[in-house]
């Protein structure tokens, strides 16, 4: 079980509220510091500037200089970032708990100290721009504002926490120094730390990096509050898009209201999970939709409750079907009979929130933020959750009742500009919402929502031939469990492509004992987690659930991973959604590009194959086919079962013994042919045309396969690239402004790797980005990283690893991945060491291997108005 933590606060004479949590033994400490300062408090002329605070921050202050901040925080092997919303914005670090002062120094001295260099502003402005446009191509971000928008007409929330392009652009140095010395006062701040801290350690960090200067803020206005909605409303959209885009929402109340978990209940309930109304009614029964979803939005002012769907216009779909469907099963909650079963599901859900957030460091600070500066209460949690477990389907329907009213309700539709015809007037949609209302009201019958079964997990190798890796870990009450075999593309061919996807999303669609819906249920009861797997590589299952659940659990997982029945319908489903995925995947336009130079650097070999298939092959498989791909796979002899959690092994065994079958019937899958794998022989380029605001590049060369000694020094070199202190966020991001995103990466394969650099930016600035993309790989060759470069990649490799092994999921998938290939599940206990091993000289050897011209490949994305980059010279 975890052990409690004690959650503690003290004001400095600052004005400093400080807020802490000491958890003795974690390995990391997070800091945050919360500012009382959101896009809500902006006033005329000032919309987006709290955004532009969060980008400049971290740009320098009087002791460090324009990437220095970042770099010190990722050169210990920490991360840091910021985010901003309506109510405040918050800046935040993560650092191994021996760098804690280090740390404290970096974050406070950029909360206070910052320069706002006017260079980097006029910089950070252009990038905003970026930021700004890189939304207007993202169909949901266009949906949520209008909806938001819609819903807050007075407030404002109805804002862009970012801004416009006219407000972002009017900024000056003097803009942002007044909005910073107005709003960043130490008595409007809250710092969070989580870890191995205590008291007298922070107060002195706060003497020492804050002081002791009392100051006086002006009086906080206050805001408009928007009036009582007193008609339904809605706006339609019409962009080029390939799918359709539904949002439907109910003004709630503010997150210290006692209907709030009441709420939150109803909204699991109602869209949050595979079990819910809206995907039983609208998804899996009646293939109305690709996907839907709810949340309940619950800031410091009143909110609301958000559903949305996403799908494409048929013979049976139209905008108008799907919008009634989702009105109805809203307009029945208030007669709805809800299974108690259902409910405690929900509930479950709910309370499991907080013990999964306990599993970082970062994770605990933000909820502890959330408690101090939203809800203003530190004890919050608690109350919410007594609340949450005293809710009953009479709370269900009364808080339906009164949030959920027809008058209340506003409509957003986002369709492509050539959407069938249809009456989407505001008046005929109101009149929708009235009429299906009045009809559910009238319509008083109760369905009743169908009960759960149970399932089950465990690690050795087994007689079957399963190979069992276990970690008991006490620390967390949970337990991860992964199965893997090789599959996914790596065994596929061009008329397969795709087979491993679709297995891996339909293991869960059914069994001889239950349906899909069944599996959904039982998985929210546990309030556990479970999906399929499939990559470039490897094919399998994973879990999560709570350890004291570990028997029906891992009965559930084996049951799924060797009894799935494939039902028809389910297969049908998988791959309608699937197929409008591979469509709707042109809106993704950093994955086309992608796409693009996984085919061109790749060629034949099943790497350059698209993982979720091509509309050919996807359409063209039988529900038999998959069937005996899954029978011949995703057997004992040819898979790692990687476990993790707190379960006593002994308790493991007894459960693997019962449940993992000695033997399927039928021969495995054979072993696959090697294909031999070369970079391409002359540079390529590919490109696809999209009117969008942005150009999309990738620059990828083929590099050596995971087994090759050079895995090491590529790691090293990305993270010299990447991160906000490498070579390209310095260079591309911040002293040319051509992009808001710019980073590289490597990319290991069981056969052969890529190395990736990735860019998006104006389609006025495609050539100078990619040539600057060239340059910093001339570099690269032509001279030896600086040693200061060297070690703070290192420190960042091992340092982020270490952070990202609290997760027990993330241990065991390291472990099953290396186990399966041959280099040993103990193979990432030697990391350090081989990242440490790096010289200077093995980055410019693998710069030189590799980063060769002749086989150079670039993908673009971009607009048919702008121009072919440049080919390689």
């Amino acid at each position: 079980m975890t052990t409690p933590q004690l959650t503690q606060r003290f004001v400095h004479p600052s004005g400093l509220e400080v807020v802490w949590e000491r958890v003795p033994h974690a390995p990391a400490v997070a800091l945050q510091v919360w500012v009382r300062v959101g896009s809500a408090d902006e006033r005329e002329g000032e919309a987006g500037l709290a955004h532009v605070h969060e980008h400049m921050i971290f740009k320098g202050t009087a002791t460090r200089g324009v990437g220095e901040v970042a770099r010190a925080i990722e050169s210990v092997g920490g991360s840091i970032n910021a985010w901003t919303s309506f109510d405040q914005t918050v800046y935040h670090i993560v650092v191994p708990a021996r760098h804690l002062e280090e740390g404290a120094d970096v974050l406070l001295d950029a909360v206070y100290h910052s320069l706002f260099d006017p260079d980097e502003l006029t910089r950070e402005l252009e990038v905003i721009q970026e930021e700004i446009r890189r939304g207007e191509d993202m169909p949901s971000r266009v949906l949520s504002q209008a909806l938001f928008g819609e819903v807050f007409r007075v407030h404002p929330y109805g804002r862009p926490i970012i801004g416009t392009r006219e407000s972002v652009a009017s900024f000056s140095r003097e803009h942002v120094l007044a909005f910073f010395e107005r709003w960043y006062r130490p008595e409007n701040m809250t710092l969070v730390a989580v870890g191995p801290v205590d008291e007298v350690t922070l107060r002195a960090l706060v003497d020492r990096f804050v002081g002791g200067h009392q100051h006086r803020m002006e009086a906080r206005p206050e805001r408009p509050m928007e009036p009582v909605q007193e008609q339904a409303r809605a706006v339609v959209l019409r962009r080029d898009v390939q799918d359709a885009h539904l949002g439907l929402a109910f003004p709630t109340p503010a997150l210290g209201h006692e209907d709030i978990a009441a709420l939150d209940v109803l909204t699991l309930l109602l869209g949050g999970t595979e079990s819910s109304l809206l995907f039983e009614e609208l998804q899996r029964r009646r293939g109305l939709t690709q996907s839907v979803y709810a949340y309940l939005y619950s800031p410091a002012d009143p909110g609301m409750m958000l559903l949305g769907a996403r799908f494409q216009a048929s013979d049976d779909v139209s905008a108008t079907t799907v919008l009634e469907a989702m009105i109805r099963e809203v307009a029945h909650l208030e007669h709805r009979f809800f299974d108690a079963n259902a409910i405690e599901r929900a509930k479950r859900l709910l309370e499991s929130e907080a013990v999964y957030a306990a599993q970082t460091v970062q994770g605990r600070a933000r909820h502890l933020g959330h408690f101090a500066v939203v809800a203003g209460d530190l004890r919050f949690e608690a109350t919410y959750l007594e609340r949450v477990r005293a809710v009953d389907a009479a709370a269900l329907r009364g808080v339906a009742r009164r949030w959920l009213a027809p008058e209340r309700a506003t409509v957003a539709l986002l369709l492509p500009e050539a959407w069938p015809e249809e009456d989407l007037r505001p008046e005929a949609i109101r009149e929708l919402v009235t009429r299906v209302f009045g009809e559910e009201r009238r319509a008083t019958e109760e369905r009743l929502l169908p009960t759960a079964d149970a399932e089950g997990v465990i690690r050795w190798v087994h007689e079957s031939g399963l190979v069992v890796l276990f970690e008991e870990d006490p620390s967390a009450p949970l337990l991860t469990l992964r199965a893997l075999v090789e599959g996914g593309s790596l065994v596929e061919s061009a008329a397969t492509a795709g087979l491993s996807s679709m297995t891996s999303e339909l293991l869960t669609s059914g069994t001889h004992r239950r349906a899909a819906s069944d599996i959904a249920r039982d998985l929210d009861s546990l309030a556990a987690s479970m999906g399929g797997i499939s990559g470039r590589n490897a094919l399998g299952l994973q879990m999560t659930a709570l350890s004291r659940d570990a028997e029906p659990a891992m009965r559930l997982f084996f049951e799924c991973l060797w009894q799935s029945t494939f039902p028809e319908a389910e297969v049908e489903r998988i791959r309608r959604e699937t197929l409008a995925s591979i469509v709707a995947q042109r809106d993704q336009l950093a994955q086309e590009a992608l796409r693009l130079l996984s085919e061109a650097l790749f060629g034949d070999h099943p790497y350059g194959l698209p993982l979720a298939g091509t509309e050919a092959t996807v359409s063209g498989f039988r529900r038999e086919e998959i069937q005996e791909f899954a029978r011949q796979t995703l057997r004992p002899e040819r898979m790692v079962l990687s476990v993790v959690g707190d379960i006593r092994p002994a308790q493991l065994q007894a459960l693997l013994d019962d449940l993992v079958p000695r033997s399927l019937a039928g021969d495995a899958l054979g072993a696959r042919a090697v294909l031999e794998v070369s970079p391409p022989a002359a540079p390529a380029q590919r490109e696809a045309l999209r009117q969008r605001q942005q150009a999309h590049v990738a620059v990828g060369w083929q590099v050596s396969s995971l087994y090759s000694d050079d895995q090491a020094a590529l790691a090293v070199l990305a993270s010299i690239l990447g991160g906000q202190g490498g070579r390209l966020f310095l260079e591309l991001r911040d002293r040319q402004s051509l992009a808001y995103t710019v980073s590289a990466w490597v990319q290991p394969g069981v056969d052969a790797g890529a190395f990736v650099f990735y860019i998006a930016t104006s389609p006025e600035k495609l050539d100078q980005a990619l040539a600057g993309i060239r340059a910093e790989v001339s570099k690269l060759q032509e001279a030896l990283v600086t040693e200061e470069e060297l070690g703070r990649a290192q420190r960042y490799l091992i340092g982020s690893r270490d952070i990202s092994l609290q997760a027990q999921g993330t241990r065991g998938a390291y472990r099953a991945f290396d186990e399966l290939f041959g280099l040993g599940y103990s193979h990432g206990r030697a990391y350090a060491s081989r990242i440490d091993a790096v010289t200077r000289e093995d980055i410019r050897a693998a710069a030189r291997r590799y980063f060769l011209e002749a086989h150079e490949v670039v993908a673009v994305v971009r607009p048919e108005f702008g121009e072919a980059p440049a080919a390689a010279p």
